[in-house]
């Protein structure tokens, strides 16, 4: 006869039954403290809970703190977006108001130079950073009764230069500050008589004799029953053994600027 083969068992390992056998003395102990003792076990319970569930409670209240903290930033920064933006339109607006000043200037000024001198005002098209170099271009010309040669100015009394080419609806108007071109003018306080050289983009140069007492400021106008503004001394170049002196100075118009100017005598 063959032996039937049976499962061997093995023995318990010694650790294992020690813990079956204190998981089953605490069972036994917990459930007589209920019978026995049934009003402690809440109290043993939140002994032992107590501790773990204020730990979660502190950990909840920090996240809540950082949770707040991140929206208090993102709340911050949206708030300085729209102080920013805010702040941008205000620019804005109010370089509209300057535009609006500078307009309304010109407009006061065309209005008193119509009513008080026979001069012709005109817009300018183009300056010298668009057309050809220390050269304008005015929306004025034959039907509006320009003609070659009449002088240009800018603001009150601003010589700046003279026509040079004349056609229909527009004309051309070849600045003093071309390089090349000359101009009599007086300078400083002595009307001392040069010849203003034109360096380009408003700027000239003059020679006067050495000791023509000439300083930084002083004024460049150009001879007349009434003198007319040219211009401002800027620096004084002045060599030891030259007899004399190089006077830089500056028309008080930016060319670049120019929008509207006046033509007539």
């Amino acid at each position: 006869m063959m032996n039937s083969l049976r499962p061997s068992r093995r023995p318990t390992p010694p650790l294992v039954r020690l813990r079956l056998l204190g998981f089953g003395v605490l069972s036994l102990f917990i459930a007589a403290t209920v019978f026995l003792f049934p009003s402690a076990f809440p109290s043993v319970l939140q002994r032992i809970g107590g501790p773990i569930w204020e730990g979660s409670n502190i950990a909840g209240g920090a996240f809540q703190t950082l949770g707040e903290s991140f929206r208090s930033k993102y709340d911050l920064i949206q708030e300085n977006r729209a102080l920013q933006q805010k702040l941008a339109d205000i620019e804005l607006q109010l370089q509209g108001l300057k535009i609006i000043q500078e307009e309304n200037f010109e407009l006061a000024s065309r209005k008193d130079h119509e009513e008080s001198s026979p001069k012709i005002v005109a817009a300018v098209l183009t300056r010298p950073n668009v057309s050809l170099y220390d050269t304008l271009i005015v929306d004025a010309g034959e039907r509006d009764g320009i003609e070659t040669g009449a002088r240009a100015y800018a603001g009150s009394d601003v010589l700046i230069g003279e026509v040079a080419a004349v056609y229909r609806t527009t004309a051309l108007i070849k600045l003093f500050s071309t390089p090349g071109e000359r101009t009599i003018v007086q300078v400083g306080t002595g009307k001392i008589q040069a010849e203003a050289i034109g360096k380009g983009a408003g700027n000239f140069e003059a020679r006067l004799p050495h000791g023509a007492n000439i300083v930084e400021g002083d004024d460049v106008v150009i001879p007349g029953i009434h003198p007319k503004i040219f211009g401002t001394v800027l620096s004084i170049i002045a060599g030891p053994a030259d007899p004399f002196e190089t006077i830089l100075f500056r028309g008080p118009i930016n060319p670049f600027e120019i929008r509207h100017v006046f033509i007539g005598e």
